[in-house]
């Protein structure tokens, strides 16, 4: 009895030390991405360098994706047309606070979810 009971308190203390290890977001490095899908100003980006990939997961079929918050002034047309680039916001604040937006939303149950800016120009390759 007493061989199950130290069996057990090893295997809490093993399941209790273990942890996930998480990816820190690059909040100094922008990356490449394309538009999957959005409403709203509320948007799904797939990441398009293989170096970020860590930082998205699979949503509806699409890998490497993850779920956003524009700026009121993104005019998201424009971005459906081609791959843009965009930094992780150092301040995760909405930047919609300010701004009239319509109550769509999309329905993102991913746990990957980053406010973005948009950048004119990218040279990072990668994703440390």
């Amino acid at each position: 009895m007493k061989a199950y009971y130290f069996l057990f308190i090893a295997l809490l203390f093993t399941v209790f030390s273990c942890s996930e290890t998480k990816s820190v977001v690059p909040t100094n490095q922008c990356f490449e991405v394309s538009y999957v899908k959005g409403i709203c100003g509320q948007a799904v980006l797939k990441i398009e360098n293989p170096a970020f990939f860590k930082f998205g997961e699979t949503w509806n079929g699409n890998e490497n994706v993850f779920y956003t918050v524009f700026d009121c002034s993104v005019d998201e047309g424009k971005l459906k047309q081609a791959n843009f680039s965009v930094q992780i916001r150092q301040d995760p604040a909405n930047p919609n606070i300010q701004c009239a937006r319509c109550l769509a939303a999309l329905d993102y149950q991913g746990s990957k979810k980053y406010f973005v800016d948009i950048v004119a120009e990218c040279n990072s390759n990668s994703g440390d």
